[in-house]
């Protein structure tokens, strides 16, 4: 899984780039996640289509012309939640950004583990 910083991106021109995107359901993950500062404030997204998980920075009065940041690609929800997990405590701390990115950069997928782990043997003879 590879990460796709889009930040020239406005939230409307990311919709406005893939029609994966505007047909998509989103499912939120919260709006008060920070970086370093109390301001600005970043939400989570996920837009199930693509699979894309995104960070839109909230500093403009129209949330459609801020940045977006795409954070990753997960392609279920349960995914999303898994990966995620423990983010409602999370969101509106500092640094709490930081902590998403890195959980997304590191995840890796339990059911991909299970099957490398899981593997049916060799019938014996």
């Amino acid at each position: 899984m590879g990460c796709t910083v889009q930040k020239e991106l406005t939230l409307r021109e990311f919709y406005a780039s893939d029609p994966q995107r505007a047909q998509s359901r989103e499912v939120g993950y919260g709006s008060l996640w920070r970086e370093f500062a109390p301001v600005p404030n970043y939400r989570l997204g996920w837009v199930q289509n693509t699979g894309e998980l995104y960070a839109v920075e909230l500093s403009e009065p129209d949330e459609r012309k801020d940045p977006v940041e795409v954070l990753g690609v997960l392609w279920s929800r349960p995914q999303v939640e898994a990966c995620l997990a423990g983010w409602s405590e999370r969101c509106g701390g500092q640094r709490s950004l930081l902590w998403a990115r890195d959980r997304i950069r590191s995840w890796r997928p339990v059911v991909e583990e299970a099957q490398l782990t899981q593997a049916h043997p060799e019938p014996t003879r």
